[in-house]
């Protein structure tokens, strides 16, 4: 017995709304509102496009990339987007939005705390500015360097 009569072809399966909704940001563990994780992810590769393609703010992924995409997990306690960047996976038009907010971060950090690295770092990461960014005084200003895998690495 087939489900499908001869030589018909299944059609694409839809979303739920509760399934679109777990696959953009949905539970953290097991397969969410689907029966297994195996189905979740066969959800995400049919749906990737279409729900990357949704619109949202600059440095923020579905869900479905950060748990079957993603070349690490997600550190729930951290922002998006500074992780992103971290893993090299932000746009040019992403890495444009979001380079004034860190700049002031990474500026006000630097002026509260010149000379103590680890209250610096604590300041940076409160202010959502990602790891391994490198700074430098030149003419009276803060300018960006090349980026260090340590922030710290700075008072070295």
């Amino acid at each position: 017995m087939t489900l499908f009569g001869a030589g018909a072809q299944p059609k694409r399966e839809t979303l739920t709304p509760d399934q679109r909704r777990d696959l953009r940001s949905g539970s953290r563990e097991g397969p969410g509102v689907f029966l297994t994780v195996a189905a979740r992810r066969a959800a995400w590769t049919r749906h990737r496009e279409e729900l990357l393609a949704e619109p949202r703010n600059p440095g923020h992924r579905p869900r479905g990339w950060w748990l079957f995409e993603a070349k690490r997990p997600r550190d729930v306690h951290r922002s998006s987007p500074p992780q992103l960047a971290e893993l090299g996976e932000l746009t040019a038009e992403e890495l444009a939005a979001l380079e004034p907010e860190w700049s002031r971060g990474e500026a006000a950090a630097f002026e509260n705390h010149p000379d103590d690295p680890e209250a610096y770092h604590d300041a940076c990461e409160a202010r959502r500015v990602p790891r391994g960014r490198k700074w430098r005084r030149l003419s009276g200003g803060l300018r960006p360097t090349d980026p260090a895998p340590d922030p710290r690495e700075r008072w070295r």
